[in-house]
């Protein structure tokens, strides 16, 4: 079972409440795929799809999402940054259904 995408997929679920619970919950899942990513925890390491997921909850407030960033930003070349900020904004503009 690929976890990624089973994160992804309770992530477009919740999209469609509303609420302060809904934004913790977003912001969990998105620290998890980033923490997922960013160390190949059952999935490929990839550093861009890290920058993604944490840039997500980091737009929405949250601090550890932030100091993730701050770490695995000096891992990544200029390249990789600026993919992450394009697919990052791609996820976002699309209500999170195209993020990959």
């Amino acid at each position: 079972m690929n976890m990624a995408k089973v994160s992804q997929r309770m992530m477009l679920r919740l999209l469609s409440g509303t609420g302060r619970l809904l934004i913790k919950v977003m912001q969990v899942l998105s620290i998890n795929l980033g923490y997922m990513y960013a160390n190949g925890e059952g999935v490929p390491e990839n550093y861009i799809r890290a920058y993604v997921w944490w840039s997500m909850a980091k737009t929405q407030g949250n601090t550890t999402a932030a100091g993730n960033l701050d770490i695995l930003k000096p891992k990544m070349t200029p390249q990789q940054i600026a993919d992450g900020q394009a697919l990052a904004a791609k996820c976002y503009e699309s209500g999170y259904k195209e993020c990959d």
